[in-house]
This record gives C-alpha cells, sequence and structure tokens, in this order.
C-alpha cells in the first residue's frame, strides 16, 4: 500500500474532521446498502404478485377460452386452422387434431378469406381489429352468420398469424330479418288500410305514421312526419285540441274512441274525421306515448246531409210545389201525396185519400182511363208524358190538368205503383180564351190607333204593321207591298239611314230608343216630323228577333213649334229690352241721386258767397292812401285805423274758413260728377256689349250690380254683407247677368223696407257647386215670401206690389234660362225674408280652376 503523506502543515483538528468525514459516508452507505435490499425484496414480492395474476389471467383467458360460445381461432399463412377453441371445433364438427386438415375456404367466404390473406401479407400487426360480418359453414353444411373480429399478429416464433374471434349472429340475423320481413308487412298494412294511422310520444311529437295519413299532411313519405307537431302541419288551427285529447289520453290512460271532429286539409277545406286514440305502454306498464287512427267521413257526412237536403228538399217541394204530386201503388191506390192536393180537395184531414182512387174523387169519364193509363204503366214501365186531361168532378165541375205520369220503382229496380205530378191549367184554358181576345183587341188596335206602329226583323225588314203606318204612305197601295220592305224603299237616304241604324244599335245592345224626334223626308219630297220610340222585339226564350216601335205623326206640332219659337224670340228680345229698361232706369235713378247731390252742393256754396262780410274790406286801400304819409300816426291815434289790424286779422281767418268750405264742397261736386261718370260708362259698356260672351270676375258682375244701387241701399240704411268665397271667372253674356242681379237687388230693397224691421239686411253671395256651376245669391230678411206664391212667383205678369208690372223676375228667369242656368227662389214664409239663386254654368271655354 502506498503511503499518505501529510504536509508538514496539518493539523490534528484536520484529522479529525477528515476521520468525521469518513465515518460519515460509512454510516450512509450501510443504510443505503439496507434500502437497496428492503427495495429488492418488494420488487420481488410485486413479481410473484404480477405472476400469480397473469397466471390466474392465463386460467381465466383459457378457461374463457374454452367455455365461451365465441368461435376463438387463428389462421397461419397456410390458409388452415392453426388453432381454435371447442366452440369453433363443435361449429366445425372436428376435434383439436384434425382442426388443421380444414380448409379455411370450405369455412369462410370468399371474401373474408382475402380479407385474412392481405392481413397475413401485411408488414406489420394490426393495432386495431378489422370487424366484418361473414358466413361461416360447418361440416355439416349448416350455416352461421357470424360477427368476425380479425387481428394480425405472429407466434413467438415470429411467424404471422391472424386471430379471428368470431360471434354467432345467427338467431339474431333470423330474428333482425323476420323482424324486417314482420316490419315490411306491417308498412304494408298501415299503406294499404285506407285509416290513417298515427303514433306520438308524450310530447305530441309524431313518431311515425302510415301513407294515407302523411298524404292527408300533403308530405311525400310517411318518414317526413317524424319530429312534427301538429302545429307544423295543415291543420295548426285544431292543433291546439289535438294536443289535448293526446294528453287527455296518455293522463288518464283510457282511450277515446270514435268521436268525430273536423281538420284542416293542405288545401284549405274541411275534412270530416272519425277518430280513435289510445295509449302507448312500454314493458313496465308506463304510458310513453299515444297511437292514433281516424278514418275520413267526409263523403259519408257529405252524403248524409245530401240525403237530408235531398229529403229536404223533397218535402219541400211536397209542401210548397203548387202542382199536384202524388204516389199509387199497383192498385192505383193513393199511398202519398202533396200538400197542393190536399188543398186542392179542401181535405180537412191529409189522410183522408191515403188508400182511395180516383174512383172516389172524379166521375166514371176521367177516372176510368187514369186508371188505365197507370195500369199500362206499370205493365211496359213507359211513363206517360204532357198529357192534357179534363177532369170531371163528382159536384159537376170541370177542371183541365197537364199530366205526367212515371213508374215507381223500389230500391231493386222492381216497378211497386206510379208517380204523378198533375199541373192544374185551367186558368190557363182561360188564358188562352183571353189571349184569342186579346188578339183580337191587339189586331182592332192595328187597324185603329192613330199612331203608326210597326214590327221589323233583324234586317229591319218590315214584318207587321198598323193602317196608320199604310194611310201615312200613299205610294203603298196594298198592306202586302209593305212586308219585307225596309226604309230605304220608302224615304230617302237622309232619313232612312239613321233610322236603319238606330235599329241595327237597338238590336246589338237591347236598348230602346224613347221619344226621338224624327225628320222624315220621303222620296216624292215631301217632309213629315215624327216622336219615334223603338224598342227590342224578343222572342219567347228573350232573344232579340227584331224591333217594334210606334210613331206619332207630329208635323203639325213642330209648325205650331216654330211659330212658337219666333214668339219666343220676340219675348226674349222684349225681356232684354225690358232689363235694359230697367238698369237704365236704375242708372237714371242713380244719376238722379248723384246730381241732387250736386244740386245740394251748389246751393250751399252760393248760399254762402252771398253770406260773405267782406264787404268793407274795399275800403281799408283807401283809408291806407289817404293816410299815406301818416300811417303810424294813423294806426296808433285814428281810432278807424286802430281797428284796422285787428280787421285784416279776423278778416284773414274767416277768408281761409271760406277757402277750406268751398274746397270741401266742390271736391264732393267733383266725386258726384266722377260717379255719373263711371254710372254712365259702365251703363254705356254694358249696353254695347249685350249679347257678347266674354270672360269676366264673379266679384266684379257682383260689384257692379250693387254700384248700380248703392245711392238707393244707402238712402234706406240697408246693410250690405257680401260673402264672397273664391271663384275662377266664366264667360258669359255680363249684361244678361247684370240684368238679373240688379232686379233682384231692387227687390230685395223693396222687401226690407217694406217690413218696417230697423236691422234692414242683404247678403250678396258668391260660391261655387263643384267644378261645374257658378252661385251667385242675393238674401234679404224683409217680408218674405208665402208658400202659395212660390210656385207663380217667376210668372209673367205676377207681381205683389201695388205698382208693379210683373215682369221683372220673368225676364230674369227668361234670361238665366237662356244662359243655359237657373234662377230659383226660397223663403220660409212671411217675415222670414227671401233667397233667389242664380245658377250658371262653366263652359269648357271658362276657366274652372
Amino acid at each position: 500500500m502506498g503511503q499518505v503523506s501529510v504536509s508538514a502543515g496539518w493539523t490534528a483538528q484536520q484529522s479529525a474532521a477528515l476521520v468525521s468525514l469518513l465515518s460519515a459516508l460509512t454510516a450512509g452507505m450501510g443504510l443505503w446498502g439496507l434500502w437497496l435490499r428492503r427495495q429488492v425484496a418488494a420488487r420481488t414480492q410485486a413479481l410473484q404478485e404480477r405472476l400469480e395474476r397473469e397466471a390466474a389471467l392465463e386460467r381465466s383467458y383459457r378457461q374463457l377460452f374454452e367455455q365461451t360460445h365465441d368461435l376463438i381461432f387463428t389462421v397461419d399463412t397456410s390458409g388452415h386452422f392453426r388453432s381454435g377453441n371447442p366452440a369453433l371445433q363443435r361449429a366445425l364438427g372436428v376435434d383439436e387434431g384434425t382442426l388443421g386438415e380444414v380448409p379455411l375456404e370450405e369455412v369462410l367466404s370468399p371474401e373474408c378469406c382475402e380479407t385474412i390473406r392481405r392481413l397475413l401479407e401485411a408488414e406489420e400487426a394490426s393495432d386495431a381489429p378489422l370487424r366484418i360480418e361473414t358466413r361461416f359453414r360447418g361440416r355439416t353444411g349448416r350455416d352461421l352468420h357470424v360477427d368476425l373480429s380479425l387481428r394480425r399478429t405472429a407466434t413467438p416464433e415470429g411467424t404471422p398469424v391472424v386471430q379471428c374471434i368470431g360471434r354467432d349472429m345467427t338467431s339474431r340475423k333470423q330474428m333482425e330479418e323476420e323482424l324486417f320481413r314482420s316490419t315490411q308487412m306491417l308498412r304494408m298494412i298501415l299503406d294499404a288500410t285506407p285509416n290513417r294511422i298515427f303514433w306520438k310520444d308524450r310530447n305530441s311529437v309524431y313518431l311515425g305514421c302510415n301513407r294515407a295519413f302523411a298524404e292527408d299532411c300533403g308530405l311525400p313519405d310517411p318518414e317526413a312526419i317524424v319530429g312534427k307537431t301538429d302545429f307544423d302541419l295543415s291543420w295548426q288551427t285544431d292543433a291546439e285540441r289535438y294536443r289535448a285529447d293526446d294528453q287527455e289520453v296518455m293522463s288518464t290512460g283510457r282511450p277515446k274512441l270514435n268521436y268525430e271532429e273536423p281538420q284542416t286539409r293542405p288545401d284549405g277545406s274541411i275534412a270530416w274525421l272519425r277518430t280513435s286514440k289510445v295509449p302507448i305502454r312500454n314493458a313496465r306498464g308506463e304510458v310513453i306515448g299515444v297511437l292514433g287512427t281516424y278514418e275520413d267521413i267526409t263523403a259519408v257526412r257529405q252524403a248524409q246531409e245530401a240525403l237530408a237536403h235531398a229529403s229536404s228538399l223533397f218535402q219541400t217541394m211536397l209542401e210548397h210545389c203548387p202542382d199536384m204530386i202524388y204516389f199509387k201503388d199497383r192498385e192505383s191506390r193513393f199511398v202519398h201525396y202533396s200538400r197542393a192536393f190536399v188543398e186542392r180537395y179542401g181535405l180537412t184531414d191529409p189522410n183522408a185519400l191515403i188508400g182511395k182512387t180516383d174512383f172516389d174523387i172524379f166521375t166514371e169519364e176521367h177516372a176510368r182511363p187514369a186508371y188505365e193509363d197507370e195500369q199500362e204503366i206499370m205493365r211496359t214501365g213507359r211513363p206517360i208524358v204532357g198529357k192534357l186531361e179534363k177532369e170531371t168532378h163528382a159536384d159537376g165541375r170541370v177542371t183541365w190538368a197537364l199530366t205526367t205520369k212515371v213508374p215507381w220503382r223500389n230500391a231493386n229496380g222492381e216497378i211497386i205503383g206510379t208517380f204523378g205530378i198533375s199541373k192544374d191549367i185551367t186558368e190557363l184554358k182561360q188564358a188562352e180564351d183571353q189571349l184569342q181576345y186579346e188578339r183580337e183587341l191587339f189586331q182592332t188596335l192595328l187597324d185603329n190607333i192613330p199612331d203608326a206602329i210597326y214590327f221589323k226583323d233583324r234586317q229591319s225588314r218590315f214584318v207587321r204593321f198598323s193602317r196608320a203606318l199604310l194611310q201615312k204612305l200613299p205610294q203603298v197601295e196594298r198592306a202586302q207591298d209593305l212586308l219585307g220592305k225596309t226604309d230605304f224603299d220608302i224615304f230617302t237616304e237622309e232619313h232612312a239611314r239613321p233610322a236603319y241604324e238606330d235599329e241595327q244599335r237597338i238590336i246589338a245592345t237591347g236598348e230602346p230608343i224613347i221619344g226621338k224626334v224624327e225628320k222624315e223626308t220621303h222620296k216624292d219630297g215631301r217632309v213629315t216630323w215624327c216622336l219615334t220610340t223603338k224598342m227590342p222585339w224578343r222572342n219567347a226564350n228573350g232573344e232579340i228577333i227584331g224591333t217594334f216601335g210606334i210613331s206619332k205623326d207630329i208635323t203639325e206640332l213642330k209648325k205650331a213649334e216654330a211659330e212658337l219659337e219666333v214668339v219666343h224670340r220676340r219675348l226674349v228680345d222684349a225681356s232684354r229690352l225690358a232689363g235694359m229698361a230697367e238698369v237704365a232706369s236704375d242708372v237714371l235713378h242713380n244719376v238722379g241721386n248723384v246730381l241732387n247731390s250736386i244740386n245740394v252742393s251748389c246751393s250751399m256754396l252760393l248760399d254762402r258767397v252771398r253770406q260773405n262780410r267782406f264787404a268793407n274790406l274795399a275800403r281799408v286801400p283807401q283809408l291806407l292812401r289817404e293816410h299815406a304819409g301818416r300811417l303810424d300816426h294813423f294806426l296808433t291815434e285814428d281810432p278807424r285805423g286802430k281797428h284796422l289790424p285787428g280787421y285784416l286779422e279776423a278778416v284773414s281767418q274767416a277768408l281761409s274758413e271760406q277757402q277750406e268750405f268751398l274746397l270741401s264742397e266742390l271736391a264732393q261736386v267733383r266725386d258726384h260728377v266722377e260717379h255719373i261718370k263711371q254710372i254712365v260708362a259702365m251703363q254705356q259698356n254694358y249696353a254695347r256689349l249685350a249679347g257678347v260672351e266674354e270672360q269676366i270676375e264673379p266679384v266684379q258682375l257682383m260689384e257692379d250690380a250693387l254700384r248700380i244701387n248703392a245711392a238707393a241701399l244707402t238712402r234706406h240704411t240697408i246693410t250690405l254683407i257680401r260673402e264672397f268665397d273664391p271663384a275662377p271667372p266664366i264667360l258669359v253674356d255680363r249684361h244678361k247677368v247684370l240684368q238679373i242681379l240688379v232686379n233682384l237687388i231692387r227687390n230685395a230693397k223693396y222687401a226690407v223696407s217694406d217690413s218696417g224691421r230697423p236691422d234692414k239686411r242683404i247678403i250678396a253671395r258668391i260660391r261655387r257647386e263643384g267644378e261645374e256651376w257658378l252661385i251667385l245669391e242675393i238674401e234679404d230678411n224683409g217680408v218674405g215670401i208665402p208658400a202659395e206664391n212660390l210656385t207663380r212667383i217667376f210668372t209673367h205678369g205676377f207681381t205683389t206690389r201695388p205698382n208693379g208690372h210683373g215682369f221683372g223676375l220673368h225676364s230674369s228667369a227668361l234670361a238665366a234660362k237662356a244662359m243655359g242656368g237657373t234662377l230659383t227662389v226660397h223663403s220660409d214664409g212671411p217675415g222670414q225674408g227671401a233667397r233667389f239663386t242664380l245658377r250658371i254654368p262653366y263652359r269648357a271655354s271658362s276657366a274652372t280652376a
């Protein structure tokens, strides 16, 4: 051993420390060795326990391997079974010694063998097993359906093998196939049944339905219903009621059967259903949903309603049909009949004729052929339709009936009697006689009426006409000569063409022409006038087959009208002149009033000039000349000179006042003269424009009329109120309007003056009536008009004033009519005032904005 050299500086203390360190290391090494021994013991025990568990697990696996029903085997690269558990051996019918001789292809399907081959050729073991379903055929020839799990692994020697675990699924497959067949059969039954079937969960959410129900929902197939509720379907308005029914069935556990309810279809129509709902229970008896079924009874209800409706119609017909309806059995005895039958024979007991025959009602004359007819109908089955029968009653009365009788058959088509309808045509027979009488009257009318009556076909050719028409046409000698002719053969084109067009228009539209005045120009040069009415001529079916007309000869009337027109024109001219005279009279009256005012002003001026006190003023210059050299002494010392300044001051003031008075009076005279000029100019303007229409403001018309009457209104202290609404200019003869307004204002002035009222008032009003009329009104609160005078106040010569001539309002009404307007009056009676309204139309050239 080598020696340890110690340096000279080494001390005992350092040696002690070294010894202590070595002691500590020795102690640590001992403790570490103890810990290592304990760890080895623990690991050894854990390893033994693991080996025991693995041995137990291997025993369990071996036990499971040998006892499990699953097929467990391995396949090597030779394509044979390398090992297999007892379950596999039993399935193949071999023992462990002969298992390796069984070729894989004889047991498994080619697809499965190919899959195993690919796994064996793989380079690495598979991490996860591969699962496939395959056929497994044993030596007995019995095929099994196996769910096979494949996994590539290797033997301890490194040889690749495929470990397989297969579970026999044959029973499950058979059950699935059976379930599928049952499901298919159930689906076929569900889809084939006409009833609608559905089922829901506890929340009324659809789980399924049959095809008929899906079609009611408007869905393409039953699967589309899954997950929906009634709120998602076309009958969402009924959904709350359906849901309440579901909850009632599920909460009570009791079915709800055969109740009827409405359902809204996808197209909006209403269907009627007969519904049943039962609870669906699970294996524990708990209600987990509801199963419902319903049948569409809409057709049944409609049939029931149709039957009820038909029954109601039949009963209504029996109750209200005016014709006699009756049923008879094979012996021609009455079985049932209508109310008309009862009323016809005055039966107090509606069933009195049940079991009776015609022989109990009529004489042999009618009863026998009626009975024979009915027996013939029942024998041959042929009906009798519309037979005219003369009914002879036992009391001697004779009536007529139009009868139809048909065989009465039961549900099997067997004839069990007859059914008849007899219409009483006694009145019709009487009407036929009356019709013949009226035909004679009509012919008498055509032969004797003075007006021309004629019928024409659709080509406007004469078909029938009165004698008066022939007399009007001297060129037609015989009635036959006019048949088939038209107006073109009688009149000139001037009349024939419009007459033909009128008739064709009537035929096309069915609209008549009433009271048309026609000028008839004959081919011989004569001209006649007629008042014509033409209407469509219809046949029994209401079809227009031509026209008929009545023409009244008014030639003489037209001549009288022409003469009347001449007289009317003269009267209008006279009324216009009278109106102008009225206006002129008012103008002169107003000018006279103004001239009176001018005369008064001139008189006042003359009186004022005559009364001037300035005669001594001429002596002042003389006095001043006399004292020219001593004016200061004269003005201060002389008594006359002292008063001279005051006198001159007074004269100056008086002259100033006189000047103001004269200027004021002269200004009034000038205004009066200007007023006269305006009145005269306005009258000249209206007189010059009489008969000429022009655009004029309505306000100007009213103001001109008021201006003409202004002096009179002021003199009579009448309050004038203007109520003027905006109105556009109007095209009118201003002279005619002024004539009317001046007349109305003057009459209103008289009315309020005669009333004695202190509050005399006249209202001048302008307003519009729609877009077509201008309204000018004069209203007063004067004496009013009695009701009996309102209808004749515009009559020529009517007046209530002692000195009136009764022409003013008449001429005003004529003027209003000539302008296309009207003049009307309204009064609530005596003492209530009156309102005259002039309505004038706006014409095309008038502004209507």
